[in-house]
């Protein structure tokens, strides 16, 4: 997908409750960021972002948060 139409979509989101509050809010800031270039650390970095939104234990161990 299209890290543009992902960024729009990740900044459309509303708040939510926790567990998943706390992960889609450092979501919204990690890609508020504007990236000029999309390296696989930032690749890695978005994938990683969004797999803590969706299963917070796993995303947690890989990616040290």
């Amino acid at each position: 997908m299209d890290r543009d139409i992902l960024r729009g979509w990740v900044l459309g989101l509303s708040s939510y409750p926790p567990p998943h509050g706390a992960a889609v809010e450092a979501l919204k800031a990690w890609f508020g960021q504007r990236t000029p270039e999309i390296t696989p650390e930032v690749r890695d970095r978005d994938i990683a972002m969004l797999a803590a939104v969706a299963d917070l234990p796993v995303a947690r161990a890989r990616s040290g948060m």
